[in-house]
C-alpha cells in the first residue's frame, strides 16, 4: 500500500508502508507537533496528523456517553475536560479503523521513538493476529505472560492493565468491541482500555517497546486532585468487583500457551455445529504442530475421515476463518488464508506441480465458492469472490469477482499473460 503523508518533507516522494500510522494531536500544539514531525522525517516514516478533540473549548456528541455519577461511584472524581476530550480522540480513531477496515498504529504526539521503530514498523501488519498490541513499555510495572515473538521483540499479555496509551497497533476487529464497550464509558481511555474483561480485548505489548513512555511535556488534559476523591466504599467495592472479574477473565482465557489446550477442546466438545466443531479440530491440529506430533497426525486424520476434507498442518490459516460447510476441501501446505475469509464445500488451494510448489495467498475478507480452484502461487486481492467452480492460476486484483477461467464478469482477464 502506498500512503503520503500531506504537509511534509516526504510529501512528492513515494514511501512505502503496510500499516497507516496517526498521531493524535491538538491543533494548537504547536510545539509537540513540530517534535514528533521531527522525529517522522528523520527516520523517512510517513504517518499523519488526526486533529484532537479539546474537551476545554470543543464540543462533541460523544461526551453524551459519559456517565458521571457511575465515574464518582468507581473512581471518586469526574473527568477533567481534557480527559473526556482525550476519550473522544482515541473513540474517533477506533471509529477510523472501522470505517478504513484495516489496521492501524495510534500515537500520541509527546511520544519518542525508539531506534528500531522504522524496521518494526514495516513488518507491524504481523500483529494482527493479536488484534490490539501496545508498542511502548510503562513504567509502572504489571504481571504478564509472554506469548509469542516479534522479530527480536516479546510480545506479552498482560493479566493486569498496566495503563496509559502512547502508543499502539489496532485492528478493526478489537476496534469494534472497543466502541462497543464505551457506549457508555466513565473512566479516562487507558482505563477504560485496560479493563479487558468487560470489552473481551486482551492486553497484549510489544517488550521492549518501539516507542518511549517517557515525555518531555506537561499533561494537557490536566490533573485531578486526587486527595479530594468522595465514596470511599463504592470505590473499595468497585475495586474488588473489577478484581475478582479480571481474575476470572484470566482463568478463563489463559495467555499461557500450555494451557490454552483445555480452551481448544472446550470449542471442540462444547458444539455441535458442523462449522465450529471442524475449525476447533483445524486449530487442535495446529496447536499438535507445535507441540505434540501424536495429537496433530490424531486430528489431521480424524478431519480426513470425518470431513473428507486434507488440511496440511504446514498451512496458515487465520483463526477467523470460518468453513460454511466443510466437506471435501483441500489446502496445501504453503497455502496462506487471511483474516475474515470464508471457504465452501470442494474447494482445492494447491499447487501447479512447479519445482518451488507455490500455493496461493488469499487476501482478508474473500469468500471462495463452492468448487473453486486456486492453483499455483497466486495472490488473491483483499474482499474479492471467487465464484462456485472457477479455476484461478493468476493473480486476482482486490476486490475482484471470478467466474470460470480467469474471467471476471465482464468476461476479461484478470491479469495479463506473462
Amino acid at each position: 500500500m502506498i500512503f503520503l503523508r500531506e504537509g511534509s518533507g516526504l510529501t512528492g516522494r513515494r514511501c512505502i508502508t503496510l500499516v497507516k500510522i496517526f498521531v493524535v494531536s491538538l491543533k494548537s500544539a504547536l510545539e509537540r507537533r513540530n517534535h514528533i514531525q521531527q522525529q517522522f522525517d528523520t527516520i523517512g516514516v510517513p504517518f499523519r496528523f488526526f486533529d484532537a478533540v479539546d474537551g476545554r473549548v470543543d464540543q462533541h456528541p460523544v461526551f453524551e456517553q459519559y456517565d458521571e455519577k457511575k465515574g464518582l461511584r468507581r473512581k471518586g472524581y469526574s473527568l477533567t475536560a481534557g480527559e473526556l476530550g482525550c476519550f473522544t480522540s482515541h473513540y474517533s480513531l477506533w471509529q477510523k479503523c472501522v470505517e478504513l477496515n484495516e489496521p492501524i498504529v495510534v500515537i500520541e504526539d509527546d511520544a519518542e521513538l525508539e531506534p528500531g521503530f522504522k524496521e518494526a514498523v514495516k513488518e507491524i501488519e504481523a500483529l494482527s493476529p493479536f488484534g490490539y498490541v501496545r508498542l511502548f513499555v510503562n513504567g509502572r510495572y504489571r504481571p504478564y505472560k509472554i506469548i509469542d515473538r516479534f522479530g527480536k521483540y516479546d510480545i506479552v499479555q498482560y493479566l493486569r492493565g498496566p495503563s496509559a496509551a502512547r502508543a499502539y497497533f489496532l485492528t478493526p476487529g478489537s476496534a469494534k468491541k472497543f466502541l462497543h464497550s464505551a457506549r457508555e464509558f466513565c473512566l479516562p481511555v487507558d482505563d477504560h482500555m485496560d479493563q479487558f474483561w468487560v470489552h473481551d480485548v486482551p492486553c497484549r505489548g510489544l517488550m521492549p517497546g518501539i516507542v518511549k513512555n517517557e515525555t518531555g511535556f506537561d499533561s494537557s488534559i490536566g490533573e485531578v486532585n486526587k486527595k479530594k476523591k468522595s465514596n470511599k466504599f463504592t470505590r473499595e467495592i468497585s475495586s474488588l468487583v473489577s478484581a475478582f472479574s479480571r481474575k476470572l477473565y484470566v482463568f478463563k482465557n489463559p495467555p499461557d500457551r500450555t494451557r490454552s489446550i483445555l480452551n481448544l477442546l472446550w470449542a471442540w466438545i462444547g458444539t455441535t455445529d458442523p462449522s465450529r466443531k471442524f475449525r476447533a479440530e483445524i486449530d487442535l491440529m495446529y496447536w499438535g504442530r507445535r507441540r505434540s506430533r501424536l495429537i496433530r497426525k490424531w486430528f489431521q486424520r480424524r478431519i480426513f475421515y470425518k470431513y473428507n476434507c486434507d488440511i496440511s498442518h504446514q498451512s496458515r490459516i487465520h483463526p477467523t476463518v470460518i468453513f460454511p460447510h466443510p466437506s471435501g476441501v483441500i489446502i496445501g501446505s504453503k497455502a496462506v488464508v487471511n483474516e475474515g475469509c470464508r471457504v465452501y464445500q470442494q474447494v482445492t488451494i494447491g499447487s501447479n506441480f512447479s519445482r518451488a510448489n507455490e500455493m496461493a495467498t488469499v487476501g482478508k475478507n474473500t469468500c471462495i465458492s463452492a468448487g473453486a480452484k486456486l492453483i499455483g502461487g497466486v495472490s488473491i486481492g483483499e474482499n474479492s469472490v471467487i465464484g462456485a467452480n472457477a479455476v484461478v492460476t493468476k493473480d486476482v486484483k482486490p476486490g475482484g469477482v471470478i467466474v470460470g477461467a480467469n474471467l471476471d464478469l465482464s468476461g476479461r482477464s484478470v491479469a495479463p499473460e506473462n
